[in-house]
């Protein structure tokens, strides 16, 4: 008996734990993409490459699904195609989803060289 009430404790003291360490925010929810529109706009964040370099970009998307990626060793411009599954893809291969955590939304991105998350700027 003792046993069961000592994994409890241990659990719930985790639990609290991690509320506290995350500052009680909600997890991050993924939220379909419905067009360009509704993403178009400037995104700032990090991108951290498998070797576990980092660097920042600055991504901006217009309403027509062109987009302009920034980043300290120069910039690239390309067109994103939306996906059924309610993502968005370049033809680099680059995949786009957009995260929700109450009124905070970003963009995550992944592709083969890393992965990253891109915050909304207003």
């Amino acid at each position: 008996m003792k046993r069961g009430k000592l994994f409890w404790g241990f659990a719930l003291g985790l639990v609290v734990i991690v509320i506290v360490l995350t500052g009680g925010v909600a997890l991050s929810q993924e939220k379909p993409i419905k067009d360009f529109e509704s993403i178009a706009g400037t995104w700032k964040g990090t991108f951290e490459t498998n070797s576990g370099k980092t660097f920042l970009v600055t991504l901006t998307i217009r309403p027509d699904g062109t987009y302009t990626s920034k980043r300290p060793k120069g910039s690239s411009n390309g067109t994103l195609e939306l996906l059924e599954n309610g993502t968005a893809v370049s033809k680099r291969g680059t995949v786009y989803t957009l995260l929700e955590r109450g009124e905070k939304r970003s963009i995550s991105t992944s592709n083969r060289h890393g992965s990253g998350e891109l915050a909304e700027v207003k």
